[in-house]
């Protein structure tokens, strides 16, 4: 410190104005290194870096020149040159390191930050006291609803005696009332492209609201359509267009128990049974996980038991290869169910029989 201060003193104006150079550039980037922690920026972080590179190849310059004056062969002097420039070379790469460190950090706050970083178990309970959420409330992910301004967003859900009560968990709390009145069926929305790679991005981000509703994520599959690969997702629609995924659609149906609506070929054929049409939406609710297998195979059940009353026995075979063929139940399933017809069947000697002991003509 005293040579810098008597070379101050007593030095030429070129050694001055180098002192007064690394003594303005050295306080520069701490000045600035300062306000981008306080600040947490970014450019002012850059900025403290590019004036502490300047300021130490300033400084490393004139400590070259000051030893390479030491010495008087020219030979001499390249090999000390040479030798320092290898040395200068760490601390320059070391200095860009700790640049990016420097970015790195922020650049990974920016991607994990989340619209819902403001909710944990606390505010959730608020919420539920605010709004006066029911103990039978269930989850779901709206997809989207244009009239409400509502895309890919988790919500709570509860009946009331007049009214449908959704609790949306957007960056800012919002409460809607849909009247039951205006909600009739639950519809099938089959097909639906993924137009954007970052589908749901913020529920795939860690927070306490992405843990809670991580279950209810769309399920996606892939199709082959102008000879490229797309993404899309089924969904179900009620009321003014709101739409939910398809792993919400079970508590869509556990707190409105609506009738499950599907608009396509199929439905809309008037040759086609209606026990085939029974079976083919159980399917599509199967296919969707909105139901599990037991779930689908009791309904089944109930639909062939209800074939075996109803119709004889020729349309009765005929149903079950239709099944079959249509892969809602299996082959071996399709004969099982042939063999328990007899268990079903009542034939017309029988009910005749039976209605005249009930009329009291045989005794």
């Amino acid at each position: 410190m005293k040579k810098w201060i008597n070379t101050f003193l007593y030095g030429d104006k070129k050694t001055i104005f180098f002192i007064i150079s690394v003594f303005c550039g050295t306080v520069a980037t701490i000045s600035f290194a300062v306000a981008a922690v306080m600040k947490l920026s970014l450019l002012y972080g850059a900025i403290s870096v590019l004036v502490g590179v300047i300021t130490g190849i300033l400084l490393q310059n004139y400590t070259l020149q000051d030893k390479v004056d030491n010495f008087d062969s020219n030979e001499e002097k390249e090999k000390v040159t040479e030798a320092l420039t290898l040395l200068s070379e760490p601390v320059i790469e070391e200095t860009k390191k700790k640049e990016i460190e420097f970015r790195k950090p922020a650049d990974q706050r920016k991607s994990e930050e989340t619209i819902y970083d403001n909710y944990g178990e606390k505010e959730l309970e608020q919420l539920f006291r605010k709004y006066k959420v029911k103990q039978e409330y269930r989850k779901i992910m709206i997809d989207s609803c244009a009239c409400f301004r509502i895309r890919q967003c988790p919500a709570y859900i509860w009946k009331n005696k007049k009214c449908l009560s959704i609790l949306l968990i957007e960056e800012k709390p919002r409460f809607l009332s849909i009247p039951l009145k205006e909600i009739k069926d639950i519809y099938y929305e089959r097909g639906v492209l993924v137009k954007n790679k970052d589908d749901y991005e913020e529920m795939k981000k860690p927070s306490y609201i992405a843990s809670l509703f991580s279950p209810y994520l769309p399920n996606y599959y892939e199709k082959i359509h102008e000879e490229q690969k797309r993404k899309y997702k089924n969904l179900y629609v009620i009321g003014p267009k709101l739409k939910v995924t398809n792993t919400s659609a079970r508590n869509l149906f556990d707190i409105l128990e609506l009738e499950f609506s599907v608009e396509d070929k199929i439905m809309e054929s008037t040759r086609i049974s209606p026990y085939f049409k029974l079976a083919y939406k159980s399917n599509i609710l199967l296919q969707d996980r909105v139901i599990d297998l037991e779930e689908y195979r009791q309904r089944i059940r109930m639909i062939v038991t209800a074939i075996a009353e109803d119709e004889e026995e020729y349309e009765f075979h005929r149903l079950i290869e239709q099944f079959v063929e249509a892969k809602l139940i299996t082959a071996e399933y399709g004969d099982y169910y042939k063999e328990k017809r007899k268990e079903y069947h009542i034939t017309a000697e029988e009910m005749l029989k039976n209605q005249t002991i009930r009329d009291g003509k045989i005794r």
